[in-house]
């Protein structure tokens, strides 16, 4: 937090003409660092004071994932039905070693835990409550990143419009320097463009690109308590794939 007030900081002192320093150039073409500074840091102070630090760190690495794919689609929700009808054989083949071996093999995602309350003495409805709080639990967590995320959207013209006034008071100062007067307009017309920008190309769609990741993971886990639940109940193998496959209908539905 401090390192990115420094930076705002230092961003305003160079507007100003207070210091020089070759790293912060006037501005290259539609780049104009100071302006980056204020936003960015500006961005960055306000986040850390409202949120853990590991949550916004988490909300910036969200940022690398704008051009991937969810896995949560049509084909997915069919292997995981595939695996629920393969988990019930394992289980009516050898109990103990399905256990063993589903573990090992799930042992750090959802699919893991439905695994670990299937091997106690839960009631089928002990394991749906149980299952059904973890599963808002990691919702919630997910949605978290989002809300971070939204904040900033809604923040980032702010410290557009912050820059904006800096560049107005150098304008204000510099009628009779031409270059100083050219430097506040520049500065004043870029913190507003680089505000906006982050806003609407970053920020809020990567906010809502978190919501919908965690709406259909929060989805795929339902559907996946559905199939455990049903094999606790030791239901056919082909009761259980119709009854999940109405999910991969429902999401489409839902989509549309």
């Amino acid at each position: 937090m401090i390192l990115f007030m420094l930076m705002v900081v230092w961003s305003v002192l160079y507007i100003f003409g207070t210091i020089q320093w070759p790293v912060f150039p006037g501005g290259v073409g539609m780049l104009n660092l100071p302006s980056l500074g204020i936003v960015i840091g500006g961005l960055m102070v306000a986040g850390l004071i409202s949120y853990p630090a590991t949550l916004v760190l988490q909300a910036i690495k969200t940022g690398f994932l704008v051009f991937s794919q969810s896995t949560i689609t049509n084909d997915g929700l069919q292997k995981d039905i595939n695996t629920i009808i393969e988990w019930l054989r394992m289980f009516r083949t050898n109990q103990s070693e399905a256990f063993k071996v589903l573990r090992q093999r799930h042992q750090n995602d959802f699919s893991g835990y439905l695994v670990s309350l299937m091997n106690t003495n839960y009631t089928a409805d002990e394991i749906k409550e149980l299952a059904e709080n973890q599963i808002t639990t990691n919702y919630e967590n997910r949605m978290q990143v989002s809300r971070v995320l939204q904040s900033m959207g809604n923040t980032s013209p702010a410290f557009g419009m912050l820059g904006t006034l800096f560049g107005l008071i150098v304008i204000l100062d510099s009628f009779e320097d031409a270059a100083q007067l050219g430097r506040g307009l520049s500065l004043a017309l870029m913190t507003t463009l680089y505000g906006l920008m982050f806003a609407n190309f970053v920020f809020f769609p990567l906010a809502l690109k978190v919501k919908v990741t965690a709406d259909k993971q929060m989805f795929r886990e339902s559907m996946l308590l559905e199939g455990v639940l049903m094999i606790r109940q030791d239901k056919p193998a082909m009761v259980i794939r119709d009854q999940l496959s109405t999910f991969i209908d429902r999401e489409y539905s839902d989509a549309a």
